[in-house]
C-alpha cells in the first residue's frame, strides 16, 4: 500500500527538490540543453540563452559548470579547484564567490552557448554591448515591476479570498480549468524530472485512468500535479504523501481533489502491479 499524508505544505514556489534529485548527468553521454533563467554570468551567457551541458570528466579554472545549490540549478565559473571533491565558482556578474561545491552536486560542464542560432565559447567573456546593457537592466527593471503587482496581487487576493461568495466563486472557476497529470520520474533528473501524461480536468474520468501508459507501474516514484495553463499550482507525491500547494489556492478544494486522485491513481497503480 502507498500511504496517503493529510498534511499540507503550503510554500511560495515550485524549485527543483519539488521535481527532484539531480542524479548521474554526470555518466550521460550526450550533450544536454536547457535555458538560462538570470543574468549572474553576464556578459558571457544572457537570460534565455540556451547552454548545452556535456559531462565533467575533467574540470580547470575558467570552465563553465552547471551545478545544484539548494534548491536550483546554477550555471557559474570555475574560479578554483580545491580538492578532487570540492571546486569555487562565481558568476561573471557578481563579485561575490558561491560556497565551495561538492563533485556530487555537479552536473556537467557547459560545452557551449547558443544564442540566435548560434554556438559561442563559454570559455571567451566577450565586452558588454549597449544592446546587452539596456535587455539587462530592462529585464530586471520590469522583473521587480512584476515582482511587486504579483505581490500586491495576492495581498488583496488574500483579502478578497475571505468573503465566502468570492471564495465560491473562484473555486467553482478552479474547478472547471485546472488540469491534472501524473508523472513518472525521467532517466535524466534535471529541470524536468518527470515525464508527465495528461488526465484531463477534474473530476478525472476511469476511461483515461485506465490508459495511463503501462510504462508507469514499474515505478515507485509517481507524482501527481495541478496545473492552470503554463502555472503549476501544486503536486502530490504518491510514495511520500506529500501534498504542496501554493498559497493562494488554498482552502478552494484543490487539497481535495488531489487526495481523491491520489487515492484513485494508487488503486490503478496497485492493480497495475498485480
Amino acid at each position: 500500500m502507498i500511504p496517503i499524508n493529510d498534511i499540507v505544505r503550503v510554500w511560495g514556489d515550485l524549485t527543483l527538490s519539488d521535481l527532484g534529485h539531480v542524479h548521474d548527468l554526470h555518466l550521460q553521454r550526450s550533450l544536454v540543453p536547457f535555458k538560462v533563467g538570470s543574468w549572474s554570468m553576464f556578459p558571457t551567457i544572457h537570460k534565455g540563452d540556451l547552454i548545452e551541458i556535456e559531462p565533467a570528466a575533467s574540470l580547470q579554472v575558467g570552465d563553465v559548470v552547471v551545478f545544484r545549490s539548494r534548491d536550483a540549478l546554477v550555471c557559474h565559473r570555475v574560479t578554483g579547484v580545491l580538492s578532487s571533491h570540492e571546486i569555487l565558482t562565481r558568476g561573471d556578474g557578481s563579485t561575490e564567490p558561491d560556497e565551495p561545491v561538492r563533485r556530487e552536486d555537479l552536473m556537467g560542464k557547459v560545452a557551449a552557448i547558443i544564442r540566435g542560432g548560434q554556438k559561442r565559447d563559454p570559455h571567451l567573456i566577450p565586452a558588454p554591448t549597449l544592446v546587452s546593457m539596456l535587455r539587462l537592466h530592462g529585464d530586471l527593471f520590469f522583473g521587480r515591476l512584476q515582482a511587486w503587482i504579483v505581490a500586491e496581487g495576492l495581498v488583496l487576493w488574500q483579502r478578497l479570498k475571505r468573503r465566502s461568495i468570492i471564495q465560491r466563486l473562484a473555486a467553482y472557476m478552479l474547478r472547471k480549468s485546472v488540469k491534472f497529470s501524473v508523472g513518472v520520474r525521467a532517466s535524466i533528473r534535471m529541470m524536468h524530472a518527470y515525464q508527465c501524461y495528461s488526465l484531463a480536468g477534474y473530476p478525472v474520468k476511469d476511461e483515461i485512468l485506465e490508459r495511463i501508459p503501462p510504462d508507469f507501474k514499474r515505478s515507485e516514484e509517481l507524482i501527481i500535479l495541478a496545473h492552470l495553463g503554463p502555472y503549476r499550482l501544486g503536486t502530490f507525491q504518491l510514495a511520500s504523501g506529500e501534498l504542496k500547494i501554493r498559497r493562494p489556492m488554498t482552502g478552494l478544494g484543490l487539497e481535495d481533489w488531489f487526495l481523491d486522485l491520489g487515492a484513485r491513481v494508487r488503486h490503478w497503480h496497485e492493480m497495475q502491479k498485480g
